[in-house]
């Protein structure tokens, strides 16, 4: 079933106040909305027994999932209520939400004379500047009573994370959409005047969502337009964009959909209120969870990207393998997670050994962390070193913090200019002279200029070793470390780009220290890219010694999901390795060989969005057979795949999958055997 996402927008001045978490707010009556007594029985991943605990718990989930993705250390408060809305046969208002206050000018405000919503606003000051609930948000209630005159045989489901059976509507679905557009996904231009948010005595401003949307037959932003060409650009169908650059830089992930690195937004002709201008073009392929029209399954690369473009700041959930921190003759696990609370970014060391907490790392929290990376040890102790890449919202900062594993002690700071948008990291085997090895930053220019680059930089020093450019009319999504085939002291940078104008893939091979090209390995351009990753080297009869490229694509037609083995020096294809098109495939790492062939093995993390089924598969590097299948709970949403080091003593790798449970955001690092003995499962704080 197709429906129309409703949104409406409640706008008041805002005062100072102070809280710290997320809370939703039930305003319904007794026996009614989220108190209705009736009993019921339970659905996936929601255990209430009666119809008004099975709401809120969908409720809360929906708002547990924005609270695991962006960080506040302010209380974000959701008004909510289930009460009857516009309904016939044919069509429902199935909800709506929207921020409750606005501020502008307010302490950390990343752009002057600018609204923000209150929630972020919240987020970017550090204290509460609206006194009252950040957001209201309503839904129909009607669904659920069987009127034939209300959408005649659908009514609500209330499963968390998984499609609606047939015949219904999802709930946690709806809700999650809604909540999106009161976080900030919304602008406040009168779309019948195109007049800004204010007053003549005070004055009209731009909002931070509005700031983002470019008129690209004029080539400008909607706040340097007149009123008159905010009216036009509103119903101008493929010409309205979303230009920030965390968005442009995942362009990479929709087949349809954008206008070059440009992501279209949806201007249809006549206007559509409530619709118009405030999502994400409804020709989106794959789906978003923010177009305007509701699909049975949809990802959210695109929304959290341009939540960051807005100036929230995102949450990791991450594991590495640690190598043994406690000197105990095991391996241990690293987990990078924020505190959803207080926004804290923490790495910890959980002991191989027995599961418990060897340490507790923490880094500033006025950074996003974006990812975290080991390094073999430089600072005086057994254990290895940690490195998190972080970037500050309010001041454009990068930077990377060096930490000890055991002692937590800073051992080297890495900054970076704030005119870059950074990518992501990976660490290079050591060729620069120092104690440390090198870290390798991908980053892109911020503005028109979209050039892509790889800055090597000494791990202890900070001392810059070499620049690598790389193509500007792709997109460059991601960056992996090739064992030497170029004849230098250092190994290769390979990076994973796509031309988002007409879909070219290709991965470009770079020596890391002469930044001479040694390879360009062209990829389908029906499928979308997603992960890249290097194989340990499988040669065969047209294979050279060079190490081989791996990468995971999806075809969106079809879902058809597929990875490639190629020689990342001639782009001979080694193996072709193909899953089942019901799986959204999330993440692949390479693991050590326990099959007895020539190569490594690869696991592909996956979920059923149609039952939530979530499970690893390990297939060989070279005949592609399936070795094994490792199967996680259904009812938590996975989030990241860690390969550790053998910590049991069976001659195997291990699996981790960081994992959240949506009913109550607790998050849980299940660690099995490659052959599927469960050893841990870590709580995590």
């Amino acid at each position: 079933m197709r429906n129309k996402w409703l949104i409406v927008l409640a706008v008041f001045l805002s005062l100072p106040a102070f809280a710290a978490k997320i809370t939703v707010v039930n305003l319904n009556g007794p026996g009614e909305g989220f108190n209705d007594a009736t009993m019921v029985t339970g659905v996936h991943g929601n255990d209430g027994t009666t119809l008004g605990a099975q709401r809120l718990n969908a409720f809360q989930a929906a708002a547990n999932y924005w609270g695991s993705r962006l960080a506040s250390d302010v209380e974000i408060k959701i008004d909510a209520i289930l009460e009857p809305l516009p309904c016939d046969p044919n069509s429902a208002v199935l909800g709506s939400a929207g921020a409750n206050s606005i501020s502008l000018n307010f302490p950390n405000a990343p752009v002057a004379d600018t609204w923000y919503p209150a929630a972020l606003a919240s987020a970017l000051a550090g204290f509460d500047v609206s006194m009252s609930s950040d957001l209201s948000a309503s839904f129909n209630s009607d669904i659920d009573d069987d009127d034939p005159n209300c959408l005649t045989g659908i009514g609500w489901y209330y499963g968390i994370a998984v499609e609606a059976p047939g015949g219904t509507t999802s709930f946690y679905d709806t809700v999650l959409h809604e909540i999106g557009h009161g976080l900030g996904f919304a602008t406040l231009v009168d779309f019948a005047t195109g007049e800004e948010f204010g007053d003549p005595m005070f004055g009209f401003f731009p909002d931070i969502f509005e700031s983002f949307l470019e008129d690209h037959s004029l080539g400008s932003l909607w706040p340097s337009l007149s009123n008159a060409q905010r009216v036009t650009s509103a119903v101008s169908t493929g010409e309205l964009h979303w230009v920030g650059p965390s968005v442009a830089n995942v362009c990479q992930t929709v087949q349809a959909g954008t206008s070059g690195t440009h992501v279209d937004m949806y201007a249809p002709n006549p206007l559509e209120g409530g619709s118009s201008v405030n999502h994400f073009d409804e020709g989106m392929d794959p789906n978003e969870l923010m177009e305007p029209v509701a699909t049975t399954t949809f990802q959210d690369h695109l929304v959290r990207a341009a939540m960051e473009d807005m100036g929230w700041r995102g949450v990791v959930l991450q594991t590495r393998s640690a190598g043994d921190v406690d000197n105990d003759g095991t391996e241990d696990v690293a987990v990078l997670a924020g505190d959803f609370e207080k926004a804290f970014n923490l790495v910890f060391v959980f002991s191989g050994d027995d599961g418990s907490e060897i340490s507790k790392i923490f880094f500033p929290t006025a950074f996003a962390a974006k990812g975290m990376e080991i390094l073999p040890s430089f600072g005086g102790t057994v254990a290895n070193e940690v490195a998190v890449l972080m970037h500050n919202p309010v001041t454009g900062e990068n930077l990377v913090r060096v930490k000890d594993l055991s002692s937590g002690a800073n051992l080297s700071l890495i900054t970076y200019s704030d005119s870059l948008y950074v990518v992501e990291m990976e660490i290079v085997p050591n060729f620069g002279g120092s104690a440390a090895s090198e870290i390798a930053l991908l980053v892109r220019e911020r503005g028109g200029l979209n050039l892509n680059r790889v800055m090597i930089k000494d791990g202890s020093s900070g001392a810059l070793l070499q620049t690598i450019y790389f193509h500007n009319t792709f997109i460059s999504f991601d960056i992996e470390v090739v064992s030497d085939f170029g004849g230098t002291a250092a190994a290769e940078i390979a990076i994973l780009s796509r031309r988002c104008i007409d879909q070219v893939v290709r991965v470009d091979t770079r020596d890391a220290s002469s930044a001479a090209l040694l390879s360009r390995i062209f990829f389908p351009t029906d499928q979308v890219p997603l992960d890249l990753e290097v194989l340990p080297d499988i040669g065969g009869v047209t294979g050279t010694t060079a190490d081989e490229l791996v990468v995971l694509g999806r075809r969106p037609t079809d879902n058809f999901v597929k990875i490639k083995v190629k020689d990342a020096s001639n782009g001979v294809i080694l193996t072709d390795i193909n899953y089942s098109s019901t799986v959204e495939p999330l993440d692949i790492e390479i693991m050590a060989d326990f099959a007895g062939t020539s190569s490594a093995e690869i696991a592909l993390l996956g979920r059923k969005p149609s039952n939530g089924f979530v499970d690893v598969k390990i297939k060989d590097g070279t005949s592609a057979v399936l070795l094994e299948q490792l199967v996680f709970a259904d009812t938590r949403l996975p989030y990241d795949l860690g390969i550790l080091s053998d910590m049991d003593g069976g001659g195997n790798d291990e699996v981790s999958v960081m994992t959240l449970r949506p009913s109550d955001s607790q998050r849980r690092l299940p660690i099995k055997d490659a052959m599927g003995t469960l050893l841990w499962s870590i709580e995590v704080p």
